[in-house]
């Protein structure tokens, strides 16, 4: 199931659980308080139903929780590699750096070495 699909599901099962939750404390205050005869199994039921939701939600809630905990170590370990190449990258433009520098300072003299070759020539 895609993450999408499963965060959608969350907020629908929190939803039933909650009025689950909600109509099983008004059921048995009811059914308890409010009525002469005994209705103790049909609270049992409905309490029954409302814990089961909830649990179904918990599962759901888990399930979520371990999927993003899976993403965020494969996001850590990307980080890691990322920043393995970045370390890399910055060494070979260092590298890169130095070796135009030296060519740079190689390509200006061998420029004042031709201008002073063609100035003999012309004195010549």
């Amino acid at each position: 199931m895609s993450e999408i699909q499963e965060n959608q599901k969350v907020p629908k099962v929190e939803l039933a659980s909650t009025i689950a939750g909600g109509v099983a404390i008004l059921a048995g205050i009811y059914f308890t308080f409010l009525r002469s005869e005994n209705h103790f199994r049909l609270v049992n039921i409905i309490i029954a139903v409302a814990f089961l939701t909830f649990v179904v939600y918990n599962f759901l809630v888990a399930s979520s929780a371990k999927s993003v905990r899976a993403q965020l170590v494969q996001t850590m370990e990307q980080n890691e590699q990322l920043r393995l190449e970045k370390e890399s990258l910055q060494k070979q433009l260092t590298q890169t750096e130095g070796s135009l520098r030296q060519t740079s300072s190689e390509l200006a003299a061998l420029q004042k070495e031709c201008a002073d070759l063609r100035e003999k020539m012309g004195q010549a």
